[in-house]
């Protein structure tokens, strides 16, 4: 059981690396599906874990169960993170790093003991920590119901797992905050006087149209990418485009009214320009 537990460890980690993209919303969903399914499957091998001897359940539990379910959790919060960014002055996007590291630190500290007795690679409570029989730490550190199936997993592991899918979140939030504190600072005024005026809904069409043309670098740059670009040119804010997609997406008649307008328009101005030049 425990062996399958590792190898499982092991080839999820390979699998992500071949996908692994922090910076695309749709690498981070399917990242985030595979991991889930991983986590349901060591789930069905940890059937029947409290009869096994106490030094496999803390293999289990302490090492290769964390792994497995610290990738879910990272993946979802990089999902979370991408979903939730703010498109416009850098220090909009800074404040929404920075709360999601002041978030990992107040788990971190809600669990103090815990995270202690990891940080510092402590083994004395391993035998409490890391079983399926101990009720009294199960009482002691309830962690994420959905996980928690009786005699299936011990919740200190899922802490644990926890503090492992934050390390990683962490190493991506102050890389992209380094990365925004070389972005212009706020309040810089440019020539461009345009604004778009048109729904965002319009512009979302146009976005998305653009992406899966392939018109950026001859390839499908990430949709943040472009609106963050966008964004700029246009003069607008355009948070939370992702979800905007999805409204239109979900439209029961006509999708894409602004790409048929604006295609329209272009055949009435070419034939207005043809008889004029007749």
């Amino acid at each position: 059981m425990v062996h399958l537990l590792s190898q499982q460890a092991t080839d999820l980690a390979e699998h992500l690396k071949k996908i692994k993209d922090p910076n695309d919303l749709s690498s981070i969903i399917q990242c985030r599906h595979i991991c889930l399914t991983a986590c349901q499957d060591a789930l069905d091998l940890c059937k029947g874990m409290a009869d096994v001897a106490q030094a496999d359940q803390i293999a289990a539990y302490k090492i290769h169960i964390p792994i497995i379910f610290g990738y879910y959790y990272h993946f979802s919060d990089l999902q979370e993170i991408h979903l939730n960014k703010p498109v416009g002055p850098a220090s909009r996007i800074r404040v929404h790093y920075e709360s999601w590291i002041r978030k990992m630190d107040a788990y971190r500290a809600s669990h103090w003991m815990l995270s202690d007795y990891f940080r510092l690679d402590a083994d004395n409570m391993d035998g409490a920590f890391f079983s399926v029989n101990n009720k009294t730490i199960n009482y002691l550190f309830p962690e994420d119901p959905l996980w928690i199936v009786s005699g299936k997993i011990a919740p200190v592991s899922v802490i644990l797992a926890r503090f492992k899918g934050y390390e990683e979140t962490e190493k991506y939030l102050l890389s992209q905050l380094s990365k925004v504190e070389c972005l212009a600072p706020d309040g810089v005024k440019t020539e461009n006087s345009l604004q778009w005026t048109a729904s965002k809904a319009a512009l979302v069409e146009l976005i998305y149209a653009l992406q899966e043309y392939g018109v950026f670098n001859q390839a499908k740059p990430e949709i943040g990418k472009i609106t963050d670009f966008l964004s700029v040119v246009f003069n607008i804010d355009m948070a939370n485009i992702y979800k905007m997609y999805e409204n239109c997406r979900l439209r029961k008649k006509n999708r894409t009214p602004f790409l048929d307008a604006l295609r329209n328009a272009l055949m009435r101005r070419m034939d207005e320009d043809d008889l004029h030049a007749a």
